[in-house]
C-alpha cells in the first residue's frame, strides 16, 4: 500500500523562464540566490521588466497623475487578458473551463480598466483647470523604442478567429469592452499612436461586434510623430509571451504546465499596477498644508486596489486538479444589521452543506471529467460564496482600520470571533475536501516538489559566475559540518527508536523536536526533495499528524548502520485506516541528535480519495519548440471498458494475423468541388483530430490491463491521398484493417480524388469512435477543410486555426454513465433477460469457398428521396419506426431453413439517454452499442407491420423499464471473456443486427466544398456463424443500407439476395400501405 518513490535529480539547465527574461532580470537574480523563493517569483512575474518598462513610460512632471504610464498599465494588461481569452477559447478544452464566466470576469475587469481610466482623466483635468496658468499645452505622446520588429498585437490574431467563428460569447463580450477603451476619443488617445495592422483588426471587430461608429485610437501624422502602440502595450506581454509561445509564433502549452499561462498573467498583471501604486500614486505630497495634498491620488489607489481584487480572481478560473501541480513544481509564490445580509450568508450555508451531502467531493476536485455538471455547479457556488466572504473581510479590514482589532464594536465582537464567524468557510466538510485534495497532490507529486524553483535557481547561479551550484535540497544545510561529527554506530539505539514512536502514537510534537540537533538537522520526505531545517522539523511532524490525525502504531526498527525502517498503521484523514512502509537513513551527531531523517514512502492515498485520476503529471528535462528547459509534462491515462476492451482484444486477431476479428468502423463521404492540396489536407485533419482526446490515444498495458494513454508522443495522423481515380472507392477491402494501437494507430484518412469531386474514407478502431460520432466526424474534418481552402493565402488565418489544444481528459466510457443513470432511477430497473437461444442463417456450402480465408462483404442499397419519404409516411401511419421497418423487412427475409424464429439485435443510441456531453462529438465504442436482443416467433407475428409494431413496442419498453442499461452492464464483459476464452458465436448477434443512425441536419455546402454522401459499415466477427449486419444512414433525404457478412460463410449472391428481398419487402409494404 505504498506509492512508489522515485529519486530527482535536478537538471542545471536553464528553465523556459531564462529565454523570456532581460539581462537586468538575469543580473538582478544574482543577488537573490540566498532567497531563492523570491528570485523564482521576480522571474515568473518580470517584475524588473515592468520596473524598467514603466520608469522609461513616466511622462515628466507635467503628469501628476502618470497618466502615459496608467495607459501603459492598462494597454499591457489588456493584451495579457485577451491573449488569455484566445488561448482558452482556441487552446483549452478541459472539463472544468467555463470560458463564458471567464470572458465575463476579463469583461468586468476592462470596464474598471476604462472606469479608472476616466476617473484619472478627470482628476487631469481638474487640476488642469486650476493650473492652466503653469502649464503647456503640449503633446503628451511617447515615442516608440526598442528595435524594428515589433510584436504583433492580439487584437490581429482574435479579429481572425471572429471571422472564423471560434471565438466563445464571453469573449465577444470582452472585445466589446475592449474596443471602448481603443476608441479615438478615450483618455489613451492622448498618448498612443496606433499601428496599421493594429488598427485594422480593431475596426474589423468594431464591425463584427456592431459597436457605434467611433474610429479607433489614430494612426501616425507628421504632428504627432511615429507609431508607439507596440512600445505603449507590447513590450512586457511580449516577453511573458516568450514562454508560451512555439516557433510558429502560436501559443504553445506552457511548460510548467495547462495553468501556467494563467498564473503567470495575473501576476504580471497585478506587477504593471503594484509599480504604478508604489511609484506614482504614494509619491504624491500628502502631509497636511501641502499644496497637492488634497489626497486626489488616493481616489484612483482606491480603484486600482478594486482591479487588482478582481484581477486576483481570475485565479477562480483555473481547474484544481491542474494547478495543484504547478504549485508544487513551483513551491508557492508567490454592513452587519442588514437582514439581506444575514439571509444570503445562512443561503450559503445551507446551499454547499447540502451539496457537500449529495457529491463525492474528492471526486469532484480530483476528477472533474467524472462530474461534469456537479464540477461546474461547485465551481461556481463556492466562487460565488469565496467573493462573499471577500466582501466580508473587506469590511473586517475597515474595522481594523477605524477602531483597532480588538473592539470590532458595531458588531460586537472580536476579531478572532468575526474571523471564525464570517471569514471561515461555511461548509466544514468542503474545507476538509480541500485540504484532502492538497494532502493528496502534495503525495503524488512529492518527487519532484520545487523543480520548478530549481529551474529558474540555476539561471541565478549561471548569471552569478557558474563557479557555485546552489540548489534547493542542500540549503541551509552544512554538509561537512555534519558528516564530521556523525556517530559511528551499527545500528540506531533502541531508546531512540521507541521514543520515536511514541512521539507519533502520542502526538508528542515537543520531544519529537528534541530528537533533532535544531541547530543543523534537515528532514527530506522523499529524499531529494524540499528540506525541512532545523526547528522546522516541527511543521513535518504538524502536517503529518494532519495526515493521520490517528496513529495506531509507528513501529521503528534498524538492521544496518544508519538505516531505518518505519511501519505506519494509521487513519488517513477521517478515518480510512491504511498501512504502509517507509525507509530511509537516520544519520546522528555525537551526542545522538538526529541530523538527517532522509526517508521514502508515502501513503497511497488514490483508495480512499478516487481511484479514476486520470492525470499523470511528470517532470522532464526538454521539450519541443523550447531550447534546453525544464517542462512540468502532462498525460492521461484511463483503463478501458469492457465494450472497448472488446475491440482492444479482437483487433488482436485470432483468426489470422494482421486482421482484426472485428469492429473495425469504415465511413465514407462523397464531397463535390476541389479536392484542396494535401498540405491542407493534413493541416485539416490534424487540427481536428488534436482536439478530441480519445483520437490522440494510444493504448498501454500494465499488469495485464489496457489502458487508453493521451501523453507527449502523438502522431499526425495517417492521411492517403489517391490521385485520379475514375470510379469510387472499393471499402470492402478496410472491413477488418488491424490496428497497432499501442503506436497510437487507431484512425486512418484516405482521400480518394475524382473528377470533379473526392471521397473521404475514415478507417477507424471502433474503441475510439462510435458510428454517430463517425458521421459528425466527417461534418468536422469537411467543415475545417473548406475553412483552410478559403483561408489559404492568409498566414495569421492558418496560424490561429493551427494553434495546439491543451490535451484534456479521456472521455468516460458508456458504463459510467449508465450507472450514474441507473442509481438516479425512481423505480428499480428491470433485471436482464436470458439470451435468445440462436437463430443462424441457412447458408448453403461450396467447397471450392470453404478454403478461402474469411473476410468482411457489403452489399448497399440506396433509396432514392421519394422512396425515403414514402417510408417514413408509412410507419408514422402505422404508429412504428423506420428502424422496426428496417428490422422487419430484413427477418422476414432471413433464411432460417425450417425455423420459424428470428433473433434480432438493435443497436441503441444511449447518448441521450445516458446524459452524456453535448459539447463532445467523439464518443467511444459504448455510446452507440446499447444492443438489445429479442427472438421473435413468425408463425405469431409474421404480418410485417404487426411484426414493425412489435419490435418498436419491445426496444421502448427495454429502454422505459432499464433493462437496456442493465443488460448492457452485465452482457458486455461475458463477451470479452467468452471471446477470450475462443467460444464466442456470431449468433449472439443474432440472426440480424441493425445498426442505424438515422437522419441528420448537417450544412452542406461548406464554402466551396458541397457534403453530398454518406455512409458507414463495421468489419464483421471474423471467426462468427452466419448472421447479417445491417448499418443504416439517411443523408440528405435518402436512406442508404449496408448489408455486411462473413464470406465464404455466406456467399456474395446469397448477401446480395437478402439485400433485394429486405429493400423489395420494405417497397412492397410501403406501397400498400398508400393504397
Amino acid at each position: 500500500n505504498t506509492c512508489p518513490s522515485y529519486t530527482i535529480r535536478r537538471s542545471t539547465s536553464s528553465s523556459s523562464l531564462s529565454g523570456s527574461m532581460s539581462k537586468e532580470t538575469i543580473g538582478e537574480l544574482a543577488s537573490l540566490l540566498d532567497q531563492p523563493g523570491l528570485a523564482f517569483y521576480k522571474a515568473y512575474a518580470h517584475v524588473e521588466d515592468i520596473s524598467a518598462h514603466l520608469a522609461d513610460i513616466r511622462y515628466g512632471t507635467i503628469d501628476k497623475y502618470g497618466l502615459a504610464t496608467l495607459t501603459s498599465c492598462i494597454l499591457s494588461s489588456q493584451e495579457l487578458l485577451l491573449g488569455l481569452l484566445y488561448r482558452t477559447d482556441l487552446c483549452d478544452f478541459r472539463v472544468g473551463v467555463d470560458k463564458f464566466a471567464l470572458g465575463l470576469t476579463v469583461s468586468n475587469i476592462l470596464t474598471s480598466f476604462q472606469s479608472v481610466l476616466d476617473i484619472a482623466a478627470a482628476l487631469d483635468r481638474e487640476d488642469y483647470r486650476y493650473d492652466c496658468d503653469n502649464r503647456d499645452d503640449e503633446e503628451r505622446t511617447i515615442a516608440q523604442k526598442g528595435g524594428s520588429a515589433n510584436p504583433t498585437s492580439f487584437f490581429q490574431k482574435l479579429a481572425k478567429a471572429e471571422s472564423l467563428g471560434l471565438l466563445s460569447s464571453g469573449t465577444k463580450e470582452s472585445i466589446s469592452t475592449s474596443l471602448k477603451i481603443m476608441k479615438n476619443n478615450s483618455p489613451p488617445s492622448r498618448y498612443v499612436i496606433m499601428d496599421s495592422k493594429t488598427r485594422e483588426s480593431l475596426e474589423q471587430l468594431n464591425n463584427a461586434m456592431g459597436s457605434d461608429s467611433a474610429s479607433v485610437l489614430p494612426l501616425p501624422h507628421e504632428n504627432r510623430g511615429k507609431e508607439n502602440y507596440s512600445h505603449l502595450a507590447l513590450r512586457v506581454p511580449s516577453l511573458v509571451l516568450k514562454s508560451h509561445e512555439n516557433v510558429d509564433g502560436g501559443i504553445e502549452p506552457s511548460s510548467h504546465g495547462p495553468e501556467d499561462y494563467i498564473f503567470q498573467i495575473t501576476h504580471v498583471v497585478l506587477e504593471h499596477f503594484f509599480w504604478y501604486i508604489e511609484n506614482v500614486l504614494s509619491s504624491q505630497p500628502s502631509f497636511v498644508g501641502s499644496k497637492d495634498s488634497d489626497g486626489s491620488s488616493l481616489v484612483i489607489m482606491k480603484h486600482i486596489i478594486d482591479i487588482c481584487t478582481d484581477v486576483l480572481g481570475v485565479l477562480d478560473y483555473m481547474i484544481l486538479a491542474d494547478f495543484h501541480p504547478l504549485r508544487v513544481a513551483v513551491h508557492g509564490s508567490s454592513g452587519f444589521f442588514s437582514q439581506a445580509w444575514h439571509r444570503i450568508r445562512a443561503w450559503f450555508g445551507r446551499t454547499l452543506k447540502k451539496v457537500t451531502k449529495t457529491m463525492k467531493l474528492d471526486h469532484v476536485h480530483i476528477c472533474p471529467e467524472m462530474f461534469p455538471q456537479q464540477t461546474l455547479y461547485l465551481q461556481r457556488l463556492d466562487r460565488a460564496s469565496a467573493s462573499f466572504r471577500t466582501m466580508c473581510f473587506r469590511h473586517y479590514a475597515l474595522a481594523e482600520r477605524t477602531i483597532g482589532s480588538n473592539s470590532m464594536g458595531s458588531a460586537g465582537k472580536s476579531f478572532e470571533q468575526m474571523q471564525g464567524s464570517f471569514l471561515r468557510h461555511p461548509s466544514s466538510e468542503y474545507n476538509a475536501a480541500k485540504y484532502r485534495v492538497h494532502e493528496y497532490t502534495n503525495v503524488k507529486y512529492a518527487s519532484f516538489i520545487g523543480v520548478g524553483t530549481q529551474a529558474v535557481l540555476n539561471d541565478a547561479t549561471n548569471a552569478a559566475a557558474g563557479n557555485c551550484v546552489m540548489t534547493l535540497d542542500k540549503a541551509g544545510y552544512e554538509d561537512d559540518d555534519g558528516e564530521s561529527h556523525c556517530r559511528e554506530e551499527a545500528v540506531l539505539s533502541s531508546n531512540l527508536l521507541v521514543e520515536m514512536e511514541r512521539c507519533f502514537v502520542e502526538s508528542d510534537v515537543q520531544a519529537f523536536v528534541e530528537l533533532f540537533n535544531t541547530s543543523n538537522c534537515r528532514i527530506e520526505h522523499p529524499p531529494h526533495t524540499l528540506p525541512y531545517l532545523g526547528a522546522n522539523v516541527k511543521a513535518y511532524f504538524q502536517n503529518f499528524t494532519k495526515r493521520h490525525p490517528v496513529i495506531h502504531s509507528f513501529k521503528c526498527s534498524s538492521e544496518t548502520v544508519r538505516h531505518i525502517k518505519i511501519d505506519v498503521d494509521a487513519d488517513l484523514f477521517e478515518g480510512n485506516r491504511v498501512q504502509y512502509q517507509m525507509r530511509g537513513d537516520c544519520v546522528l551527531d555525537e551526542s545522538g541528535s538526529i541530523l538527517r531523517l532522509l526517508i521514502s514512502g508515502l501513503v497511497d492515498m488514490s483508495a480512499a480519495l478516487c481511484e479514476n485520476d486520470q492525470r499523470h503529471l511528470f517532470w522532464a528535462g526538454s521539450r519541443k519548440h523550447l531550447s534546453d528547459c525544464q517542462s512540468l509534462q502532462q498525460a492521461y491515462r484511463r483503463p478501458l471498458s469492457p465494450a472497448e476492451m472488446l475491440a482492444y482484444e479482437m483487433n488482436q486477431s485470432k483468426s489470422r494475423k494482421e486482421v482484426s476479428d472485428g469492429l473495425t468502423i469504415v465511413s465514407r463521404s462523397l464531397i463535390q468541388g476541389k479536392c484542396p492540396s494535401h498540405e491542407l489536407v493534413q493541416d485539416a485533419i490534424d487540427q481536428v483530430v488534436k482536439r478530441h482526446a480519445l483520437l490522440n490515444a494510444h493504448i498501454e498495458v500494465e499488469g495485464n490491463v489496457p489502458y487508453f494513454v493521451i501523453d507527449e508522443t502523438a502522431k499526425p495522423t495517417s492521411i492517403d491521398i489517391i490521385e485520379g481515380t475514375a470510379t469510387r472507392l472499393d471499402c470492402e477491402r478496410y472491413l477488418n484493417t488491424q490496428f497497432d494501437v499501442e503506436n497510437g494507430d487507431m484512425i486512418r484518412v484516405i482521400v480518394s480524388k475524382l473528377e470533379s469531386s473526392f471521397e473521404l474514407v475514415l478507417v477507424m478502431f471502433h474503441g475510439i469512435c462510435d458510428a454517430i460520432s463517425a458521421r459528425d466526424l466527417h461534418y468536422q474534418f469537411i467543415r475545417r477543410l473548406a475553412t483552410l481552402q478559403a483561408n489559404a493565402d492568409d498566414p495569421v488565418c492558418l496560424l490561429v486555426l493551427k494553434e495546439t489544444p491543451l490535451r484534456t481528459s479521456i472521455p468516460l466510457p458508456a458504463t459510467h454513465h449508465a450507472n450514474i443513470v441507473l442509481n438516479k432511477r425512481t423505480k428499480e430497473a428491470a433485471n436482464p433477460l436470458p439470451p435468445p437461444v440462436p437463430v443462424p442463417i441457412v447458408a448453403s456450402r461450396d467447397d471450392a469457398l470453404d478454403e478461402e480465408a474469411p473476410r468482411s462483404i457489403a452489399v448497399a442499397s440506396k433509396l432514392s428521396k421519394v422512396e425515403t419519404n414514402a417510408l417514413l409516411v408509412a410507419c408514422r401511419a402505422r404508429n412504428t419506426t423506420v428502424h422496426a421497418c428496417i428490422a422487419a423487412a430484413a427477418l422476414l427475409a432471413a433464411d432460417c431453413g425450417e425455423s420459424k424464429k428470428r433473433v434480432l439485435t438493435s443497436a441503441v443510441d444511449l447518448r441521450r439517454r445516458l446524459q452524456m456531453r453535448t459539447d463532445e462529438l467523439v464518443y467511444a465504442v459504448g455510446g452507440f452499442d446499447g444492443s438489445a436482443g429479442f427472438e421473435y416467433d413468425l408463425d405469431e407475428v409474421g404480418d410485417f407491420w404487426s411484426l414493425c409494431q412489435a419490435i418498436r413496442s419491445d426496444l421502448v419498453d427495454t429502454i422505459d423499464s432499464g433493462r437496456l442499461l442493465t443488460t448492457y452492464l452485465s452482457s458486455i464483459e461475458g463477451l470479452v471473456g467468452a471471446y477470450k476464452a475462443g467460444y464466442l458465436e456470431g449468433g449472439i448477434f443474432g440472426t440480424v443486427f441493425l445498426s442505424n443512425i438515422g437522419n441528420e441536419h448537417y450544412q452542406k455546402q461548406l464554402g466551396e466544398l458541397r457534403w453530398k454522401e454518406f455512409d458507414y459499415m463495421y468489419g464483421q466477427f471474423l471467426p462468427g456463424g452466419p448472421h447479417y449486419h445491417i448499418t443504416c444512414s439517411t443523408f440528405d433525404g435518402h436512406l442508404t443500407l449496408n448489408f455486411q457478412c462473413v464470406s465464404p460463410t455466406i456467399s456474395v449472391s446469397e448477401a446480395i439476395t437478402f439485400a433485394d428481398t429486405t429493400v423489395k419487402l420494405m417497397m412492397e409494404n410501403i406501397e400498400h400501405n398508400q393504397k
